[in-house]
Parts: C-alpha cells; structure tokens; sequence
C-alpha cells in the first residue's frame, strides 16, 4: 500500500517551488513594463506627481521621527499625510516655530502663504496632514 502523504508532499513543495520561480522569471522578463506603466511621462508614480513632492518636502520639513502615511496630488497641490510619535503640542510647536523661521505668512488659522504656494497644516493627535498649494 502506498503512503499518500508520500507521495502528496513532494509534490506540493514542487508546486510550490515551481510558482517562486516562475513569479520571478516573469517579473524579471516583465518588470520593465511594469515600471513604464506606472511611471507616466508627466512623472506621476502610481498616482504622485514626483515633482510636487520633492517640492513639498523641500517647502516643509517632515518632523523627525515620523512616518508618511499617504500622499497625493491633484491638479497644483501635493497633499502628504504623516503619523508622528511625538504629542499633538509638541508637533504644533515645531511646525509653529518653522513656519516663523522661513518667513510663511500667517493668513489664518493653520494655513499659511509663502510667494506663490499656500500651505495648510493638519495636526490631530500624532497625525499630520500637510496640503501644499500653488496659487
């Protein structure tokens, strides 16, 4: 008599084995279209406009410490969420005090308008929500 877990084990790991490699020949031999599908000639990834995020980050720093939760453009704006460790105060405080040293223009609560760009600061809890704007 024949032992079915025998015969039913090798079997499954070379099923197995055989769907590893074959995700990755087809990934090396599809990878190209892969990238020049998400990457756009407008310079979107998969939804982002790289450009309006190097400027955001070049606009506002991002706290130490933090994380980016999500990001996202639409038209003339870069939209990039962040979770922070540090208290709701103390995230206040810092974006507070940056805004003062690069010469951002208060123009109401939470936003704020440098040159051609207007910036709007979310903070709830350790959340962070920063929406850059060109006017």
């Amino acid at each position: 008599m024949i032992d079915r877990k025998a015969v039913i084990m090798p079997i499954l790991v070379l099923l197995s084995v055989q769907g590893v490699i074959g995700s990755i020949i087809f990934f090396e031999k599809e990878s190209d279209k892969i990238i020049d599908y998400l990457t756009l000639e407008t310079g979107k990834v998969a939804g982002a406009s790289t450009s309006e995020i190097i400027d955001l980050t070049k606009e506002i720093p991002i706290i130490p410490d933090a994380e980016i939760s999500s990001v996202d453009t639409f038209q003339k704006s870069a939209s990039v969420t962040l979770q922070s460790s540090f208290p709701e105060e103390e995230i206040k405080t810092y974006y507070d005090d940056f805004m003062l040293l690069n010469d951002w223009e208060q123009i109401d609560v939470n936003r704020y308008q440098k040159a051609n760009r207007q910036l709007e600061i979310d903070i709830t809890g350790n959340l962070i929500k920063l929406i850059l704007t060109r006017t």
